[in-house]
């Protein structure tokens, strides 16, 4: 039975707020995470990894965007910034009852919102080893529907800035790079108020 993401809030854990990264959040970031290889990197393991990232300010800063109901973690990304303007994705994960929900892209535009605007972050990036998380990639940047009728796309209502995208191939892998970047708005205001007004695509 899938769950409703009402009532979700959201936390953001850095070098700053590191002691928020508690080893039982850890353990539940390690136990929803698929992508980690359970059988060759055991807890303890991944748990010292992170938290040596997360408290080295300076290289590579590593960053957490989580989003919790009822103070049990149901989504989050985990990645860090290779320069002050990039930030690469590491890891997102979604707790499997509240896949197919909505929360992956709620915690997503939360992510990119606070990088743009808190970072100045200009391109983020991620290589892609699931459907879910692509088509999620797709959807900020208004490339794929959000609704379930797939008959509304994401409008940017900024006519100071704009996503854009791209995916490529990552070398030496079978998967592919997405790449969400921030760009300029060139686009009018008027031509913003007709795009907006419009809200649909046939």
């Amino acid at each position: 039975m899938k769950k409703e993401y009402t009532g979700i809030t959201y936390k953001k854990i850095d070098y700053s707020n590191k002691r928020e990264l508690t080893l039982d959040l850890l353990k539940q970031i390690y136990e929803i995470n698929e992508l980690i290889n359970k059988d060759i990197i055991p807890f303890h393991r991944y748990a010292t990894a992170l938290q040596t990232k997360l408290g080295n300010e300076k290289n590579n800063p590593e960053c957490f965007y989580l989003a919790f109901k009822n103070n049990e973690l149901i989504s989050g990304i985990e990645g860090y910034f290779t320069t002050k303007d990039h930030f690469h994705i590491n890891h997102g994960f979604t707790r499997k009852e509240y896949q197919r929900t909505g929360v992956g892209t709620k915690i997503l535009i939360r992510t990119v919102a606070d990088l743009r605007v808190h970072h100045n972050v200009k391109t983020i990036d991620a290589v892609i080893h699931s459907d879910g998380f692509n088509i999620v990639t797709k959807k900020i940047t208004g490339l794929y529907p959000i609704n379930k009728e797939k008959t509304i796309y994401r409008i940017n209502k900024s006519n100071k800035f704009k996503y854009e995208f791209k995916s490529e191939p990552e070398i030496g892998t079978t998967h592919k790079r997405n790449t969400i970047t921030v760009n300029k708005n060139k686009v009018s205001r008027f031509e913003l108020i007709k795009k907006l007004f419009k809200g649909k695509r046939k």
